[in-house]
């Protein structure tokens, strides 16, 4: 058995043992079992404590043990009694990694007609807002903006 496999019980087991004895909970022991730890030379964080914990109690539900299989009777009231840590994938692909990007809508024969004048101005209005949300809206007012660009769009709709 691995210096970590026999770590993880003795873990369970002082933590069983903590919050039988004294009446505190499964946090409490955790942190004193890391001071513990930690003030005899072994550094060790509190969220190993309790992964090791909770690794030791999955391991006994699932009958599982290194070794050695044994039968242990389990109730649903045990499973639901043992509190689970947050599980982090942290390997692999990311979640939508890979993914081709989704397509612009194709603009009819109409809407790809545009002036180049037309053009530079949107272009030089379309930095100045880019420019203008990268200093986080110190210089000009994004109500001011929104304000121009709805004077805009109703010069252009309204006719």
């Amino acid at each position: 058995m691995a210096i970590s496999e026999a770590c993880k019980y003795e873990i369970e087991e002082s933590v069983d043992k903590a919050c039988e004895e004294q009446s505190i909970s499964k946090t409490e022991a955790f942190e004193a079992l890391e001071k513990f730890y930690n003030s005899i030379g072994v550094p060790i964080k509190f969220s190993t404590i309790k992964r090791k914990y909770y690794r030791a109690k999955e391991e006994k539900v699932t009958n599982v043990t290194p070794n050695k299989t044994e039968e242990i009777s389990t109730t649903s009231a045990n499973l639901n009694n043992l509190e689970k840590p947050i599980e982090h994938d942290h390997g692999g692909r990311r979640e939508g990694a890979g993914r081709k990007p989704t397509p612009r809508p194709t603009l009819s024969e109409k809407e790809k007609i545009i002036d180049a004048e037309f053009q530079d101005g949107f272009n030089l209005l379309f930095r100045a807002i880019k420019n203008a949300k990268h200093s986080k809206w110190t210089l000009t007012s994004k109500e001011a903006a929104l304000k121009h660009i709805e004077i805009l769009y109703n010069v252009i709709t309204i006719t």
